[in-house]
């Protein structure tokens, strides 16, 4: 017997990879404390309050370098040590 195709769904896994899961994890914080700091508007759009746009930049550029570093501590590659800036 057949399987009735319109009720079967099929993905796979192009990369399996740990680095990749940890972009991801990153990507998650950074959208949920974006959506917690701005003002909904549209889908895919938000509105940052004047007053926290310091406060909003200077907690990015925290998550990238965190980003950065952790990519050197995991890859032990210390020519990444010149993409932080």
């Amino acid at each position: 017997m057949d399987a009735d195709k319109r009720l079967v769904r099929v993905s796979k896994t192009l990369l399996d990879s740990q680095e990749l899961k940890a972009i991801k994890t990153l990507d998650g914080e950074i959208r949920q404390y974006l959506y917690n700091m701005c003002l909904p508007f549209e889908p895919g759009i938000l509105f940052l309050p004047l007053q926290l746009i310091e406060t909003a930049d200077r907690r990015l550029r925290e998550f990238e370098k965190s980003h950065k570093l952790e990519r050197i501590w995991k890859t032990g590659d210390l020519r990444m040590l010149s993409l932080i800036q």
